[in-house]
């Protein structure tokens, strides 16, 4: 005797999809880490390490981030 199951299976997870969903809220979390606890406003010289971050992180973090939104409501 067969019993089936009355509750729908999970939606398989990709694992690139997540990789790059973690990738992109680190950046985010870098970038507004270096907004929030940086002293700026005591020191008004920019620094080389927030012309790194946000070179390397803001608008690609953002970008990322936004297209991995809009594909989780495309995929579900």
């Amino acid at each position: 005797m067969k019993v089936h199951s009355s509750h729908v299976s999970s939606v398989a997870r990709l694992d690139l999809v997540d990789a790059l969903r973690g990738f992109a809220l680190l950046g985010l979390f870098l970038v507004h880490c270096l907004e929030y606890f940086e002293l700026y406003w005591r020191d008004p010289e920019p620094s080389w390490v927030r012309d790194i971050v946000f070179y390397l992180f803001s608008g690609k973090a953002y970008a990322i981030f936004a297209m991995l939104f809009g594909l989780s409501f495309f995929s579900s």
